[in-house]
C-alpha cells in the first residue's frame, strides 16, 4: 500500500537499503528494501519498534528523531502521529542531510494517510 513512497525514498537517497514503515507495535506495516530481505527487514523493524516504544514510555515523550548508528549501518527513525514511526536503514557511505530530507518528506506523506 505504502510501498512506492517507501522504494522511492530508497532510491533518492544512495546508501540506503530500506524503508520501514512501523505501527505502535512494532509491527511493519510496509516497507521497500533494496538488499535486504523481507525477513530481515520485518526483524529490523520489530526490535527498533519496540525499542522506540519503551523509550518513549521512559522518558514519557516521543523523539524528535533517533538514531542508532553500527559500523556499517545506520537507522533513523522518526515518529509519526499515534505511535508510528518511519524508519530508513542506510549502509555507509551516504549522505545525512539527503537521508533525512527524504526522510521528512516522505513522513510528511504518511501522516497524510494515517
Amino acid at each position: 500500500m505504502f510501498s512506492t513512497l517507501l522504494g522511492g525514498t530508497v532510491s533518492r537517497v544512495p546508501g540506503a537499503i530500506a524503508a520501514i514503515f512501523l505501527d505502535h507495535e512494532g509491527e511493519t506495516i510496509d516497507y521497500a528494501a533494496d538488499g535486504v530481505t523481507r525477513h530481515d527487514a520485518r526483524i529490523f523493524g520489530a526490535y527498533l519498534g519496540i525499542f522506540l516504544a519503551r523509550a518513549a514510555r521512559a522518558v514519557d515523550s516521543s523523539p524528535a528523531r533517533m538514531k542508532i548508528a553500527w559500523k556499517h549501518l545506520t537507522a533513523i527513525a522518526i515518529p509519526l502521529r499515534d505511535g508510528y514511526y518511519l524508519v530508513l536503514l542506510l549502509r555507509k557511505p551516504y549522505v545525512e542531510a539527503l537521508a533525512l530530507r527524504e526522510l521528512e518528506k516522505a513522513s510528511h506523506e504518511l501522516a497524510k494517510e494515517l
